[in-house]
């Protein structure tokens, strides 16, 4: 028998199986295995968004350093590779 998931109506209490504990006119939360699965999916749709705003922010990035680079040149090559390594190092931070 499947116990009722009902939104506590003090939300520090989350969710009660008591009627006359739950919030009025709110429906039957979904059971944990659902709850557990749209959270991991949740998860893992904001782990893809994060991976593709910092490639995307990476590429815009090396694409200025390019920039920087024709006007620069010389004046300014060690500190580009500089910023280039940290965005390594930010990349592999991010990948793990």
């Amino acid at each position: 028998m499947e116990i009722l998931r009902l939104l506590h109506r003090h939300s520090e209490h989350g969710y009660t199986s008591r009627t006359h504990e739950a919030m009025n006119d709110e429906p039957e939360a979904v059971d944990h295995d659902t709850q557990r699965r749209l959270t991991h999916d949740a998860r893992l749709r904001q782990a893809q968004r994060r991976r593709e705003l910092w490639h995307d922010s990476r590429d815009r990035l090396l694409e200025n350093l390019d920039l920087v680079q024709q006007h620069f040149g010389s004046d300014v090559a060690h500190e580009l590779r500089a910023i280039r390594r940290e965005l390594d190092r930010i990349e592999r931070r991010l990948a793990s």
